[in-house]
């Protein structure tokens, strides 16, 4: 009766494999690698094509002796190691320190252990493949040259008992390099705006939350952006450069929707929200000021260039000029320490624009030079 003799990786695989192919099959272990370059030198010829030298590893002697007597009874032999790049190295292995060349030797390989996928395999045995083999060695070899050569160059100049590696050393770098990146970050203000969409035909409300435009994300910035657009109206020219103004900033979303549902009532204008912006700027100036409209007018066009430089949109809402004076608006513009003396002429309602649609000349022709 012909004997086979199946090799595998692990010793847990033997007894189920043996149970699947019957009693003419021997399937024994290796215990892994039973070769690999030596500990105590380099092992890699580097003036000769880096040609790896290969020993023996301890303590694997007896398991090749073993599997040595059981090839001598078999007349074939299949390598069942594991079907990756090292178990296809360990299956050359074994051939080269069982000296397997003369015997019938085949290379199966199954990815579960069932009696249908250990049966295939061994319909579909072929050779060992040596592009496998020799991407575990580069690897392997690598591996070695990198970690006995660099590693005594940091105990030499930075601390003894360090060790370099061809994976470890790169992903220590990633990591120190991300390290400094969480160190010198400096943390931002940011907004998030939301908004609550309820969908026909959906029960449940939907959430969506700003991204941006449609080219790019956009994040609501710090305060500080905001106190450079005011500063901007600060800045504008007024009449004798008296500088009666005053400015008051909002962003409490309930506010601003306050004072727009309060406008839109008195203007009987439904869902009237002005743009849905995220601040609000009202210049306000004394109603004796003779300039106060020019004044104010000045501010707000430098609000908006202030507000474009930073990619921030703008518009102008003059809705609240025409109901300043009712008694409800002037109790919210009060709350807000708006004096009563004070007139408001514009607001800048200031956010990101859904769209950046291209700007052109409205009135061609308007222009006349007298030279």
């Amino acid at each position: 009766m012909a004997r086979y003799l199946v090799i595998v990786e692990s010793p847990a695989k033997v007894k189920t494999i043996k149970k699947f192919l019957g009693s003419n099959y021997v399937v024994t272990a290796s215990n892994g690698h039973v070769r690999d370059l030596p500990k105590s030198q380099l092992g890699v010829d580097v003036e000769h094509d880096y040609e790896p030298k290969y020993i023996t590893i301890r303590g694997k002697g007896e398991i090749l002796a073993n599997l040595r007597k059981e090839v001598k009874k078999a007349d074939k032999v299949y390598l069942a190691t594991d079907p990756d790049r090292e178990g296809e190295a360990i299956s050359w292995h074994l051939s080269q320190a069982l000296k397997l060349e003369n015997k019938k030797t085949y290379r199966i390989s199954f990815n579960e252990i069932t009696k249908n996928a250990v049966k295939a395999s061994l319909k579909n045995a072929r050779e060992i493949d040596m592009d496998l083999v020799d991407a575990q060695q580069a690897r392997r070899v690598l591996d070695r040259i990198v970690g006995y050569r660099i590693s005594p160059l940091l105990w030499a100049k930075v601390k003894r008992g360090l060790s370099a590696g061809r994976v470890q050393s790169v992903a220590l770098r990633i990591i120190a390099d991300r390290e400094e990146e969480i160190n010198a970050f400096i943390p931002e203000e940011y907004w998030t705006l939301d908004a609550n969409l309820k969908v026909e035909g959906e029960k449940k409300i939907l959430t969506a939350k700003f991204y941006g435009t449609e080219k790019k994300k956009m994040t609501i910035r710090s305060k500080e952006e905001l106190e450079q657009i005011v500063q901007a109206g600060l800045y504008a020219p007024s009449g004798h450069n008296y500088q009666t103004w005053k400015f008051t900033v909002v962003t409490s979303k309930e506010e601003i929707q306050k004072l727009a549902e309060m406008i839109g009532k008195k203007l009987k204008r439904e869902h009237y929200d002005m743009y849905q912006p995220q601040v609000l700027l009202i210049p306000s100036n004394k109603k004796d000021n003779p300039h106060a409209m020019e004044d104010n007018a000045c501010a707000l066009e430098n609000i908006f260039l202030a507000a474009h430089s930073f990619g921030v949109g703008s518009v102008w809402i003059n809705q609240l000029r025409d109901v300043c004076e009712e008694k409800e608006i002037r109790e919210i513009l009060r709350g807000w320490e708006i004096p009563d003396d004070h007139q408001v002429f514009g607001i800048a309602a200031l956010g990101y624009a859904k769209a950046h649609p291209k700007q052109e000349v409205k009135k061609i022709g308007t222009v006349h030079y007298v030279e």
